[in-house]
């Protein structure tokens, strides 16, 4: 496990060693309690689930998933929750390291997170044990045309409070813990935002460190990709990370810098759109995309917006983004900067749109093509 101080937190804990027998697989009735991480009835803890805890509030994972991933809602000792999977190495963690990492990502509280509750490891696969969230995540709230009791992001205000939502949630985990943590699964469909106050939290907290990927601390950390699987989202991974596997805080100020550009554009971080003449797909990307973004703002920014938000604010925005995803990390600020820059933006924007309501409700900027 990757911890600055895996002695810490001091909890006895045991592991029962892998039995030779036939195992189940996760998906069916039951999980296997070999090869994972165990407690002693006398060592019962708040955050590590037993295997019949996992599988009775699962339904023994024939509960419906949320949306397409492996994760169910459920209840756990009498609280909603979300259980996640997640792939974990062959080889058992030493149990005390495990314990006391564990312990230190379930101290993580923050408004814009989604907080950790627990785990459980089994064999290849580990468990995580989340806070249930309402609400629908970022993508769906942009992209989506069949949102059920919820609303498209149709004003200027909400976008910007929810980048400076996620903003401070990342200045909390990079600069305002002892244990200074990277996110690294920064992306609009890992935002969950709540109505009707339109704020947002990241989810999947965790999930990376504790699959014994690495985090960082005050230095920088890098991996080799031919040694270590490169795992994320295409289109807000960091170009220094596909290429050698490093991790550090300007992993996600780029992945940021991208949801930003997804709040601005609503549009996805890369899609691809069939040329006929050519017969072929072409790549469009929002980052690369910013090049012509002064050619015609307008015609640029989200038309649900119709047109209706304070020029400047949007101009800074993108500017902020523009940083945020250059190739160079070295050039990338840190995440105070751009939480301090948003949120200078969000006042402007709420004295903007108070400004308007005070104008019989016109809320249209004449923003030139």
């Amino acid at each position: 496990m990757c911890r600055q101080n895996p002695h810490k937190v001091q909890i006895p804990i045991s592991i029962t060693p892998p039995k030779q027998r036939q195992v189940q697989s996760p998906k069916t009735s039951s999980l296997r309690d070999s090869n994972s991480i165990q407690l002693s009835p006398t060592e019962k803890t708040n955050l590590l689930f037993s295997s019949s805890e996992i599988t009775a509030a699962t339904n023994a994972f024939q509960s419906p998933k949320l949306g397409n991933s492996s994760a169910w809602k459920c209840t756990l000792r009498g609280k909603t929750v979300v259980v996640s999977q997640r792939p974990f190495p062959n080889s058992t963690p030493d149990a005390a390291q495990f314990r006391a990492h564990l312990a230190d990502l379930c101290k993580v509280r923050h408004a814009g997170i989604v907080g950790l509750i627990g785990a459980y490891a089994c064999g290849s696969h580990m468990y995580l044990v989340h806070d249930f969230q309402r609400g629908a995540d970022l993508a769906h709230c942009l992209r989506s045309r069949n949102l059920i009791g919820h609303t498209v992001l149709s004003k200027w205000i909400h976008r910007i409070r929810i980048g400076s939502d996620i903003a401070k949630a990342l200045e909390y985990l990079h600069h305002d813990i002892p244990i200074r943590y990277v996110h690294k699964h920064v992306k609009s469909s890992g935002i969950i935002v709540s109505e009707p106050d339109f704020r947002a939290k990241l989810v999947h907290f965790g999930s990376h460190m504790l699959t014994c990927e690495r985090h960082v601390s005050g230095q920088a950390e890098t991996r080799r990709s031919g040694s270590v699987k490169i795992s994320g989202t295409h289109g807000y991974m960091a170009p220094e990370y596909v290429t050698g596997g490093a991790i550090t805080p300007k992993l996600d100020v780029y992945a940021f810098g991208v949801v930003l550009l997804e709040l601005l554009t609503g549009e996805e971080a890369v899609r691809y759109v069939y040329e006929e003449k050519e017969t072929v797909y072409r790549k469009i990307s929002l980052v690369e995309g910013l090049g012509h973004v002064n050619r015609g703002l307008r015609n640029w920014v989200d038309g649900r917006m119709m047109d209706s938000y304070p020029l400047d604010c949007v101009e800074r925005v993108v500017e902020i983004a523009r940083v945020c995803v250059d190739s160079d990390p070295e050039k990338r600020p840190i995440m105070r900067w751009v939480s301090n820059e948003l949120s200078r933006v969000l006042i402007m924007s709420e004295k903007w749109e108070e400004d308007m309501r005070g104008n019989d409700g016109i809320t249209i900027s004449l923003v030139v093509r």
